[in-house]
């Protein structure tokens, strides 16, 4: 099945890691982010085209010799939450892959643009509306036998930013009264730990 890359309408970003991958469940780390739709005539026609999708290449697989006798269920498209009527869609991405002809390790990052498309470098927080450019690409999964849909992230629109800016001393139990040392301006920090919260090597249509 060829790969065909989509945009998507305006979603809300829910613990997105666009900036630093995430390397908890992938020692090669990946790049992530729950978006959430709301339940309109834009996201209904996205779900539909990802099921088509699915199913397609559902139908691909039964036809390859290799599956004969294999049985495989249709994993859903997303989740819908029932009590605010929104689709919760999961997009990622490798941060890094080797090139097959070289042995190099490629790492990758997420191109991140503003709402008039001009290349930006800030720090997407949860609450961000974005839209995202992924290209979505059928699998099986054997110790479950379910085929379904992963929707891989090529590139980020940031509509309305919530940056990011790390955790206060107050997240940790510090009080922010204590008489005592003081940072300068060159000395402060914007904060660190961890962030709650790049592209894809395939080329396709959609307008971004």
């Amino acid at each position: 099945m060829a790969k065909v890359r989509f945009t998507t309408h305006k979603g809300v970003a829910n613990y997105p890691w666009l900036n630093t991958p995430d390397f908890e469940y992938n020692s090669d780390g990946e790049y992530k982010v729950k978006m959430v739709f709301p339940n309109t005539d834009e996201t209904q026609a996205m779900l539909a085209k990802l099921e088509e999708i699915r199913d397609s290449f559902y139908e691909e697989w039964k036809k390859n010799p290799k599956n004969k006798g294999k049985k495989a269920n249709l994993a859903d498209i997303g989740e819908w939450d029932e009590e605010t009527d929104e689709l919760k869609l999961n997009f990622k991405s490798k941060a890094q892959f080797t090139n097959k002809d070289t042995g190099e390790i490629i790492k990758i990052k997420i191109p991140l643009f503003d709402a008039k498309g001009t290349p930006v470098d800030v720090k997407i927080g949860g609450g961000s509306v974005l839209r995202i450019a992924y290209t979505p690409e059928g699998y099986y999964m054997a110790s479950t036998k379910m085929i379904g849909v992963t929707c891989r992230i090529a590139a980020v629109k940031v509509i309305e930013l919530k940056e990011y800016a790390g955790a206060g001393a107050s997240a940790y139990g510090f009080d922010d009264d204590e008489e005592g040392y003081v940072a300068d301006d060159d000395n402060a920090s914007g904060g660190d730990g961890d962030f709650d919260g790049q592209a894809d090597e395939d080329a396709g249509g959609g307008d971004f």
